[in-house]
């Protein structure tokens, strides 16, 4: 319950825009530090074990959840390969991927 009011709660803001940010290893190894702290864990257990232990998805996870969530819950704000071209493709109904630079 402590994790998920103090730490949770504040990596979980904005979690979506996290994933491109300069300095994203310091804040995918935030979780794993206060988790150390309040288990009272040494620096050499193993964090899969803990996070298994606690019950709690890792920060990386998290973040592929929560953007796999966001595409979910807003569909209608990206387009799919049939609305680009008329080609009967198999991957006619994937989203398209702009191409950028």
């Amino acid at each position: 319950m402590l994790y998920f009011s103090y730490v949770h709660s504040v990596v979980s803001y904005g979690i979506i825009f996290w994933d491109n940010v300069r300095l994203s290893i310091e804040i995918f190894r935030m979780p794993l530090r206060k988790l150390r702290i309040i288990t009272n864990s040494k620096k050499t257990d193993l964090c899969r074990e803990l996070f298994k232990t606690m019950e709690i998805l890792p920060f990386y996870f998290q973040c592929i959840f929560s953007l796999l969530l966001y595409v979910v819950n807003n569909k209608h704000l990206f387009t799919k390969n049939i609305e680009v071209h008329n080609h009967n493709t198999r991957s006619a109904n994937n989203f398209h991927l702009t191409i950028t630079n």
